[in-house]
């Protein structure tokens, strides 16, 4: 992500000329793609050192056998979440497509920002599910292929998911930022009356989503 941010900064300077929006549209799928796989290799790499040096009661052998799951499990959630996020933000692609005359009909300016505001959160939200799908998965292998006690599986599964949660959390920041220029774009050219849009989510969804789901995990995993 940074390593694209300081690209995206470099032909910003060397093609000053060119529009922000054309540079979005040329950049922002991809770039949400990105995070969402460098959140997916944050959460393994964490998951594999919880599952090595605070899951004791479980063998090598297992631990291994575990360790070759994770990953293919979330490579086929990361193709699952490009999909959804494919859907998601049709929106965005009919919008560009009209700012570049390809298309006649298009949302009007005010819906597309107040969608582009709940993206970030949408795509936080979408990542937590495909990983809860990831851990349920794996709970029911390390239970009965792999024979994991039911303490072990629950502890184990329950880390995923606080893990999960806690990368959404950066995800939607991260998010935020790619959506940036679009946002600033339809403040300025169309004039859209930021203060009296509505937000698709309300500030307490918002803080539920960001806090709630790992103060809620950590509460379960506190009393296990």
């Amino acid at each position: 992500v940074w390593w694209a941010q300081i690209l995206g900064e470099i032909r910003a300077r060397l093609f000053a000329v060119g529009s922000p929006l054309k540079r979005f549209d040329d950049s922002h799928f991809r770039r949400f793609l990105l995070v969402a796989m460098i959140v997916a290799g944050g959460v393994l790499a964490a998951q594999a050192a919880f599952a090595y040096y605070f899951m004791s009661s479980i063998t090598h052998e297992q631990y291994l056998q575990l360790e070759t799951y994770y990953p293919i499990a979330a490579l086929v959630g990361l193709v699952a979440w490009t999909l959804f996020a494919r859907a998601m933000t049709s929106d965005l692609r009919h919008y560009l497509a009209a700012s570049r005359g390809e298309l006649r009909d298009a949302p009007p300016a005010a819906v597309i920002y107040r969608r582009a505001q709940a993206l970030p959160y949408r795509l936080a939200l979408l990542t937590i599910v495909v990983w809860f799908v990831v851990a349920l998965v794996g709970a029911l292998i390390a239970r009965v292929r792999l024979a994991f006690d039911l303490d072990d599986t629950i502890v184990l599964s329950t880390a995923t998911l606080v893990l999960a949660v806690a990368g959404a959390i950066y995800e939607q920041l991260w998010h935020r930022e790619v959506l940036r220029p679009l946002l600033a774009h339809l403040t300025q050219r169309y004039r859209v009356p930021v203060r009296s849009i509505a937000p698709s989510l309300s500030l307490r969804s918002k803080l539920m989503l960001s806090f709630g789901g790992v103060s809620t995990l950590f509460t379960v995993v506190d009393a296990g």
